[in-house]
């Protein structure tokens, strides 16, 4: 009894046809203008776009929280500081991990168009604030007098006011101590 088995790719058995390739399939798509159809689209991608879109106030309040909490939630010895300072004992990943973090203004400075000037400066104030950050001891006591985010949260603040916005508290951020414009 010497039977044949019809072995499939990886040696397992196989049915009829089981080893031809399997051919792509091409569907063509035509785009039909029916007029109630593409109002209903538009309606249906406008609402998406608004659940996406973020006005700058809500991002300016996110950015103002974000800042707060990265450099000056808690206080000792009437010395502000936040998780930037904290995180940042941690060599190396700790500055980069809250670095990381702190671009969040950039995003937002990009989103709103501020400006190439703004978004350069938080670079600029970012890249500060983690090379001085990476060396021990120096640089954490360098985080909590530079204060890098409260800096990108006062030029994104001002680059808003020159559009026309207003913030809830009549006025930008308070001027971080030592700050150079």
């Amino acid at each position: 009894m010497n039977d044949t088995i019809n072995q499939g790719r990886f040696g397992a058995a196989a049915d009829d046809g089981a080893n031809r390739p399997v051919e792509p399939v091409r569907v063509d798509v035509q785009r039909r203008e029916i007029e109630p159809g593409a109002r209903a689209m538009d309606r249906l991608q406008g609402a998406v776009r608004g659940l996406v879109e973020v006005d700058l106030e809500t991002d300016l309040e996110r950015v103002r929280r974000l800042a707060k909490w990265l450099d000056a939630k808690f206080s000792v010895a009437g010395f502000r500081f936040g998780l930037d300072s904290v995180i940042g004992l941690i060599p190396v990943v700790g500055d980069t991990t809250m670095t990381l973090i702190g671009f969040y203004p950039l995003m937002v400075a990009r989103r709103h168009k501020l400006g190439k000037r703004v978004q350069a400066k938080i670079v600029g104030n970012m890249a500060v604030d983690w090379v001085v950050g990476l060396v021990p001891l120096v640089g954490d006591l360098f985080d909590v007098g530079y204060k890098a985010n409260l800096r990108n949260l006062r030029l994104i603040e001002e680059a808003a006011m020159k559009r026309g916005y207003v913030p809830p508290q009549g006025g930008p951020a308070p001027v971080v101590p030592g700050e150079v414009r």
